[in-house]
């Protein structure tokens, strides 16, 4: 009797209609139309310096999320050649810079943002808003 049940209730379902290419379409739009923003170098370079957190730029790479960072991806850097990541670690004057060259692990790059001790090599602080003028 149950196997009769089961058999009776799959004919009785009809197959779903095919979905028109137009409605695909026109979902695909809306969910792109509200799909969150992507942040830009500008808005993440703010985030970080009003919240004191590291800056991770990914250079001609997806960004990868470090807890207690932001993160950004973007296709060229000043001064850096594609792809790279780097570091900006929060300071009096700005945020200091860190260049790791290429696609550094991410034990690399955690080890970068742990390394704001005095010794570490740095580059010299940079205000890059995102402006031409990226030096200051």
């Amino acid at each position: 009797m149950r196997a009769f049940l089961i058999v009776s209730a799959i004919l009785l379902v009809s197959p779903a209609p095919a979905v028109e290419p137009e409605v695909l379409r026109a979902r695909a739009a809306l969910a792109l139309a509200f799909a969150p923003a992507k942040p830009t170098y500008a808005e993440s370079y703010k985030k970080a310096v009003a919240e004191a957190k590291p800056l991770l730029v990914f250079v001609g790479q997806p960004a990868r999320e470090i807890t207690g960072c932001v993160s950004v991806a973007v296709e060229a850097f000043p001064e850096v050649d594609s792809p790279a990541v780097i570091v900006g670690l929060p300071s009096a004057a700005g945020l200091r810079r860190i260049d790791l060259p290429g696609k550094p692990t991410m034990e690399s790059i955690r080890a970068a943002v742990k390394s704001a001790s005095p010794n570490a090599a740095l580059l010299p602080a940079t205000r890059c808003d995102g402006t031409t003028n990226c030096r200051q």
